[in-house]
């Protein structure tokens, strides 16, 4: 294979390096919107979610950010890159498969979550800068 028939084969990425790129290009876009507290305040989330959603499953996970993100609008973008790192249309795909999946795929559903919220995090604590002036609050997780 020639130098120029390598350039234009799509590249071939595992499921969890396109997890990584994805959770990249979101964390760098709510780095670079740069909104007064959301870069903190996501990250805030980021850090917590995983534990959250190991501790009590993804539907309450889900239903606990959702109602966060009746007040906040970072909450309601959290879920939307969780659902694009997943590999979901969007944050309504996320919520309405974590409430009527069946047990099989809500449990794979719940891995692939846990994944997804884990590359969101680390992420997170590599390119958002600290939460210095306390505007994460008592609004995180």
């Amino acid at each position: 294979m020639t130098a120029g028939e390598a350039g234009t084969k799509k590249r071939r990425l595992t499921r969890t390096q396109r997890r990584a790129e994805t959770a990249w290009s979101k964390v760098l876009a709510v780095r670079d919107r740069g909104r007064r507290g959301e870069p903190a305040d996501y990250k805030v989330l980021a850090k917590r979610f995983p534990a959250l959603l190991h501790g009590s499953g993804l539907c309450q996970a889900v239903a606990f950010v959702q109602k966060k993100a009746q007040d906040k609008a970072v909450f309601r973008t959290y879920l939307e890159d969780l659902a694009a790192v997943m590999g979901l249309d969007d944050r309504a795909a996320l919520e309405e498969k974590s409430r009527r999946a069946p047990l099989g795929s809500y449990l794979r559903l719940s891995r692939e979550a846990l994944e997804a919220a884990t590359w969101l995090c680390r992420y997170s604590e590599a390119l958002l800068p600290d939460d210095s002036a306390g505007s994460g609050g008592g609004d995180g997780p």
